[in-house]
């Protein structure tokens, strides 16, 4: 009788334990919202791979990596879900900015202009 009552705490701490996925392997990543970019560009941002044991920590570490790279405006990153597939969630810029150019020549003249640029994410 005491043996059924410790396991049972134990199961019931072990999915206490895993309500934020730490420790569970990642079976699968779900990206979700690209419109121009590659997942593979995601992927790369990643802290972590399928296989992988998820960390306290890396939903928002993935979610910095993500906003640093420029091109997602936001990223929302959740920890394994029962199957254990981490949702990644983006949206992305519109990859070709237009940049201004002004240059000043040694003989005074002055020249403008624009010129397009395209992430190549």
């Amino acid at each position: 009788m005491e043996d059924r009552a410790s396991a049972r705490a134990d199961g019931q701490h072990q999915t206490a334990a895993n309500a934020d996925g730490q420790g569970q392997i990642i079976k699968g990543i779900a990206i979700e919202g690209l419109k121009y970019t590659r997942p593979r560009t995601v992927l790369r941002a990643l802290p972590f791979a399928k296989g992988d044991r998820w960390k306290a920590g890396d939903g928002e570490e993935s979610e910095r990596r993500l906003r640093t790279l420029g091109i997602f405006p936001e990223a929302h990153v959740s920890p394994p879900d029962a199957q254990g597939i981490v949702h990644v969630r983006v949206g992305d810029r519109w990859p070709v900015w237009l940049l201004p150019e002004i240059s000043r020549h040694d003989n005074g003249n002055t020249t403008a202009g624009a010129t397009f640029f395209t992430s190549g994410a």
